[in-house]
């Protein structure tokens, strides 16, 4: 055999090799997508046959249930999932969906992954645990650094902390700025942590990239304005020690309702204002209509004598 011939026969033999490896490399991501429609749809049906608070009509449970053998049966012999087996399996979500919300797909495979005792299977599951860990982790360690900064700014304020005060006053106006800002933190903290325990619990826990730090960012915000508003300009040890340490831990706990009750207030005085000009033009209009009766009155005899 030839040098050219032989570098032909290589070369095709890499190129068959290529495309092998890409064959089964997109047979596998098939695999591994209809697994996961598999699963789930098995979660959402065990969730919806099983919660308490969920109502699914027992005829929509069937039909997924028929579904979902069909396809563990397909998945039990190797083979991909055919066309309809796929449209049974995605048609079962669809439906099943808005009858388990607020939990969703992604929430209840959360829930199981977190669940103690669970045994790893995959890297996916691995990378979710991982991250719900590392992220409780950090709002544990943030809520606890800013307790004990504002701990730290408190004390800096009472007698304990009179000489520090006396020898450098800057640390006292500090301290009373510092104080709202960190409580409305730590209000916003101890929120997102109630709030994720209490989702991973009801399985409608969900992964948000960067929500949890605007919520603490609106927390630091709101919780140094309240007590500046009801302040009235005064010094924030005005409104007395017990709201000056409530007020702003309760106001970065509840930003919703804060922001609503402004949204609510916004708007009243929007539709108010927007009414003014409306008013205003039928006021004129009115002297304006009445003079032409009065022009016409006194004209028609006038016409009438001539």
């Amino acid at each position: 055999m030839t040098d050219q011939a032989l570098g032909k026969s290589v070369e095709f033999t890499k190129l068959a090799w290529g495309a092998n490896q890409a064959e089964q490399s997109v047979v596998s991501a098939e695999a591994a997508r209809d697994e996961r429609l598999v699963a789930d749809l098995e979660r959402i049906l065990r969730y919806a046959s099983t919660a308490r608070q969920v109502e699914a009509p027992q005829r929509m449970l069937t039909a997924a249930a028929a579904a979902l053998q069909g396809a563990k049966s397909a998945l039990g012999s190797k083979t991909p999932l055919n066309e309809t087996t796929e449209l049974g399996v995605l048609q079962a979500i669809d439906q099943l969906i808005p009858v388990i919300r607020p939990a969703t797909a992604a929430s209840l495979e959360i829930a199981e992954v977190m669940e103690v005792g669970w045994a790893s299977d995959g890297d996916r599951q691995r990378e979710i645990r991982r991250r719900v860990k590392g992220l409780i982790a950090r709002w544990m360690w943030a809520t606890l650094m800013a307790l004990f900064l504002a701990l730290v700014a408190i004390g800096s304020k009472t007698s304990a902390g009179g000489a520090l005060v006396a020898s450098l006053p800057i640390v006292s106006h500090l301290a009373s700025y510092a104080i709202p800002l960190l409580l409305g933190f730590l209000g916003a903290c101890c929120y997102i942590l109630r709030t994720s325990f209490h989702g991973l619990a009801a399985q409608t826990f969900v992964l948000r990239d960067g929500a949890d730090i605007l919520r603490s960012i609106l927390g630091i915000v709101v919780g140094f304005m309240v007590p500046s508003l009801l302040a009235n300009g005064q010094s924030f040890e005005s409104l007395g020690f017990a709201i000056t340490i409530a007020l702003p831990f309760l106001a970065g706990y509840a930003v919703e309702p804060i922001f609503g009750a402004l949204d609510t207030i916004i708007v009243t005085i929007r539709d108010v204002v927007s009414r003014q000009p409306t008013f205003s033009r039928a006021r004129n209009r009115q002297p304006t209509a009445s003079n032409d009766l009065g022009a016409g009155a006194v004209s028609t005899p006038a016409a009438q004598s001539a």
